[in-house]
């Protein structure tokens, strides 16, 4: 294989020329444009990927089926450079639960086989919506199929998605201030046992005050923190095991979780006093974790001092998650308009009303005396 340069300037072009052997002396020939490749290593590179997605394709195509494992390795191998972490984490977990018929060949799989496997999953107890992504993943995977010419029709498309119409659904724990008062003045904050405890404690002051999610309250850096300007920086979220790497750093949820956020009083007094700490630690820089310096802190750690701060204040086990939907209930109940509550969270409009229209408790209370001041009113005015 040699790769050579092809034009100058703006249109300088990395091409790739080669032969891949397909046996019995029989090769492959190409030529082919590196796009993309900016460097001759980096056409080096693609053209080794490309070689190998060639040899992958061809050894399926002369089969005249697979099986169902043999696909999903194909499946996931091509879509890793078009998902997120995230993304990768959750098709890894759901893609288990088609192991029933992983030695199955791909073509002879019906859609009875793929609905008898999820109702399996829907009857063990699995909320509808991991059921429901199980269902999405595998009709992904058979497209992917179809769109390939494996199979001639997706199977999963015949499937209706799951619910459970007479299940209530639990709420969850959500504090309200004062409980949050109680929680964290019971919170284990001692800077110097040689444990967790006081970063955690800063955790759950960014938790609750700022309304980050766990992943990117993990993934702050000094730098990130302006105490001059009191704002806060949000453009990168933690994943743990994910790939084999037991933490990846990757962008947000979503481009509306790039944001920068005004830090409360309360907050600025924490974040002030913990940096003076942090910054007399041995090897710490305004690129570390503000939380865990070289890596950062797992959430299991944090949870645990969430249980111990709960049961001593006597207050029931709130989520990680839920710091995050007690931020959003105090500010959409104190009135504060929708679209500033959605930037400050990093959703959408749409998203937040989805999300947390349960937590508008307050709100919905002040807008039926509301309605009650009014006809109150009227009748006031006809008796006079």
């Amino acid at each position: 294989m040699s790769i050579y340069v092809k034009g100058s300037g703006k249109k300088k072009k990395y091409v790739a020329k080669g032969s891949i052997p397909l046996g019995g002396g029989a090769y492959k020939y190409y030529e082919r444009v590196m796009k993309g490749a900016s460097s001759k290593q980096e056409a080096i590179a693609m053209e080794l990927d490309f070689k190998r997605r060639f040899n992958i394709e061809s050894s399926l195509s002369t089969k005249k089926s697979f099986t169902l494992q043999e696909f999903i390795k194909y499946y996931n191998d091509e879509k890793k450079n078009s998902i997120k972490s995230s993304t990768k984490q959750s098709n890894q977990y759901i893609s288990k639960f088609f192991t029933p018929l992983f030695d199955r060949k791909l073509t002879s799989i019906s859609s009875n086989d793929i609905k008898n496997v999820l109702d399996n999953k829907f009857s063990e107890g699995l909320s509808e919506g991991y059921v429901n992504k199980g269902l999405e993943y595998a009709n992904k995977v058979f497209s992917f199929a179809v769109k390939q010419g494996f199979i001639t029709y997706n199977p999963v498309q015949k499937i209706s998605h799951y619910k459970r119409p007479d299940q209530q659904k639990k709420d969850s724990v959500v504090y309200t201030p004062e409980q949050f008062s109680r929680f964290i003045s019971c919170f284990p904050k001692d800077k110097n046992n040689g444990t967790d405890d006081y970063p955690c404690y800063v955790i759950a002051n960014v938790l609750f005050l700022c309304g980050l999610r766990i992943g990117e309250c993990l993934a702050l850096t000094k730098e990130d923190i302006d105490l001059n300007n009191n704002t806060l920086r949000i453009n990168k979220t933690v994943f743990r095991n994910v790939e084999g790497h037991s933490y990846l750093v990757t962008p947000p949820k979503t481009r509306n979780s790039i944001r920068t956020i005004l830090i409360p009083k309360t907050l600025k007094q924490v974040l002030c006093e913990y940096l003076d700490w942090f910054d007399n630690l041995y090897g710490t820089n305004e690129k570390c974790f503000l939380f865990g310096i070289d890596q950062p802190i797992h959430p299991k750690t944090v949870r645990k001092r969430f249980k111990k701060a709960a049961d001593k204040a006597g207050l029931p086990i709130i989520k990680l998650h839920g710091a995050r939907h007690s931020a959003a209930s105090w500010m959409m109940n104190s009135g504060m308009p929708a679209v500033a509550v959605a930037n400050r969270l990093g959703h959408t409009v749409s998203e937040l009303t989805r999300t947390y229209t349960h937590l508008f408790n307050q709100s919905e209370k002040a807008l039926v005396d509301s309605i009650d001041s009014v006809f109150e009113k009227l009748d006031s005015n006809k008796t006079n």
